[in-house]
């Protein structure tokens, strides 16, 4: 989709291969897989900048010095949570393929 920034574009690309090799993708599928892909664009993003930044930072002004959570540790945890969410859909998970029947054996 022409939505999806470069790096979720790549991921959709790798899961169409993979989850329709196995038989686990049809058209109906698009927009679950786009807003995962989109997902794992965004987790990626933020996990680089905590990486970077750490997941502490601190403050400085006349008033105080103080340390707080990076907002990217917010971020990459929603992000994650969706990725959880629309995997579980999608049948990305041990757990979640062992409830999904297929034409084709899943590896």
């Amino acid at each position: 989709p022409k939505h999806l920034d470069s790096l979720a574009k790549t991921e959709w690309r790798r899961l169409v291969r993979v989850l329709g090799g196995i038989g686990l993708l049809t058209h109906a599928d698009s927009g679950t897989l786009a807003a995962y892909c989109q997902a794992y664009s965004t987790w990626a993003d933020a996990t680089e900048h905590l990486t970077k930044e750490g997941y502490v930072l601190e403050g400085s002004s006349e008033r105080t010095d103080r340390k707080y959570p990076n907002p990217y540790v917010g971020v990459a945890n929603r992000a994650l949570n969706q990725m959880r969410n629309f995997g579980a859909e999608l049948g990305l998970s041990p757990s979640s393929r062992c409830r999904i029947r297929t034409p084709l054996p899943v590896e």
